[in-house]
């Protein structure tokens, strides 16, 4: 879900940067996959925190929003 998501964020942007694709896939997944592990194990109490009910609700809400964050960040 994090490479689709960041070929998407560069595919959307108007602009971009050599060596762009692998630095919106870090930062998608440091950020995003951190985000996520918090929430469902910390906040949400999900036992096992990798439920997959849980984990993929989540983990495609956190992704489109960051995929439109890297978006805005690229124009």
């Amino acid at each position: 879900m994090v490479v689709v998501a960041s070929w998407a964020a560069l595919g959307r942007s108007s602009r971009s940067f050599p060596g762009a694709r692998p630095a919106s896939f870090v930062a998608l997944f440091v950020g995003v996959g951190t985000t996520v592990v918090v929430a469902t194990a910390g906040i949400v109490g999900a036992d096992p925190w990798w439920e997959p009910r849980y984990l993929i609700t989540l983990l495609g809400m956190a992704l489109g929003n960051s995929l439109t964050g890297v978006t805005l960040g690229l124009d």
